[in-house]
């Protein structure tokens, strides 16, 4: 399936990389500098905070006859901060598996004029690949990928938006993309269910990586609001302690509280509007870069190999992969299983076991896009 020599990446991310990457500067060397200095400023801000806390819940409830208040409340904190911390090293570590190039694929390959139902066979990138910023996909990975089938042979892919019945295209990667798979131009690689560079937690987020990011933003925010919550109290009540000379033992200089609340509120402003985004995204299962550019989807349909392939434009605002509420939640955080394996499925929800299910490059269309384009396809003929 061939490309016109001018065709570039069709969505507005892979667009801009496509323009970004051939370019003579790189505008994204900033991004990734950052991601590898803010996970560890993370690291600092939360240290901080948990000794200020402790330090709170020791000098203050503890040794001042709230016992059984400090008690839980330190077992809130360390449950929280293992959930939080763990989440946040699974987004760190997770590999993102990154579709493989051109120049991935004739590494596994072992020779420059293999060809691929799963690219164009018409390249349009240099004959110098395009420099990347992370490791490569494995020999095994790429593989993988070539032996599974290609969005070429799907019965419906998303399509390029050139008019032709051929699917979205990455002229930097020289690949077919999957559907809901974008070009990250920090990286300059696609990214399966890309959703966006994150520097905050060390790079891009896809498909293996989201669902912990999303666990990770949402404990952040719930963080955030219980250590404001309880050091202003403390704060309050050792001022009134002060005030009405209570023979209580009060911490002479708990500067190191008001600097923990002030994390608290500059972090929690911007983690809790952000954390109840991503919720909602999960929710109508969509991705940030979907959200965004949100158009008006088309899809081919592919309804035998002696038929031309349809081009359907869907109804407007039909986002094609939304399944319902709770489909939508299983495409996130998994699918939950009925007898006693439920109770598991339920903790891989909130627990950083599993990353999402599926393999990232196949989605299921919703009931009512099938039903839009039988519609359709009827209307046709």
């Amino acid at each position: 399936m061939s490309r016109p020599s001018s065709q570039v990446s069709e969505d507005v991310p892979g667009a801009r990389a496509t323009r970004c990457s051939r370019g003579p500067r790189d505008h994204h060397k900033a991004n990734r500098i950052s991601a590898k200095f803010i996970p560890p400023f993370l690291i600092l801000c939360a240290a901080f905070s948990c000794y200020a806390w402790f330090y709170m819940s020791i000098s203050w409830f503890l040794r001042n006859g709230h016992t059984a208040t400090g008690v839980c409340l330190i077992v809130f904190q360390i449950v929280l901060l293992g959930l939080m911390g763990g989440n946040f090293f699974r987004v760190l570590l997770t590999p993102v598996h990154y579709a493989p190039n051109r120049a991935d694929r004739q590494r596994v390959q072992g020779s420059t004029n293999s060809t691929s139902t799963h690219a164009s066979d018409e390249p349009q990138y240099p004959q110098e690949p395009p420099k990347t910023y992370d490791r490569p996909p494995s020999d095994s990975q790429v593989r993988q990928y070539l032996a599974a089938p290609s969005v070429v042979d799907a019965p419906i892919y998303l399509a390029d938006r050139n008019g032709t019945d051929s699917p979205r295209y990455c002229s930097v990667c020289d690949i077919f993309k999957s559907d809901r798979m974008h070009h990250c131009a920090e990286i300059n690689r696609c990214v399966p269910k890309f959703d966006h560079y994150c520097p905050w937690v060390g790079g891009p987020l896809g498909h293996t990586r989201y669902k912990f990011f999303v666990l990770f933003i949402t404990y952040v925010a719930i963080y955030c609001i219980f250590c404001f919550v309880t050091l202003v109290i403390a704060t309050v009540q050792r001022l009134r302690a002060i005030h009405q000379g209570l023979d209580r033992h009060i911490p002479s200089a708990p500067a190191v509280w008001y600097v923990a609340i002030g994390l608290a509120i500059f972090y929690g402003i911007m983690m809790v509007p952000f954390s109840l985004f991503h919720i909602h995204l999960v929710c109508i299962n969509k991705s940030t870069v979907e959200y965004i550019n949100a158009m008006p989807a088309e899809v081919i349909v592919n309804r035998s190999p002696n038929e031309d392939r349809q081009r359907i434009l869907l109804k407007h605002g039909m986002n094609p992969f939304d399944l319902g509420l709770w489909g939508n939640l299983q495409q996130t955080f998994g699918t939950v299983r009925s007898g006693p394996l439920a109770l598991y499925d339920i903790l891989n929800w909130v627990l950083p076991f599993k990353c999402s299910p599926g393999d990232g490059m196949n989605f299921p269309y919703s009931q009512a896009a099938h039903d839009d384009i039988a519609l359709k396809l009827k209307t046709y003929g």
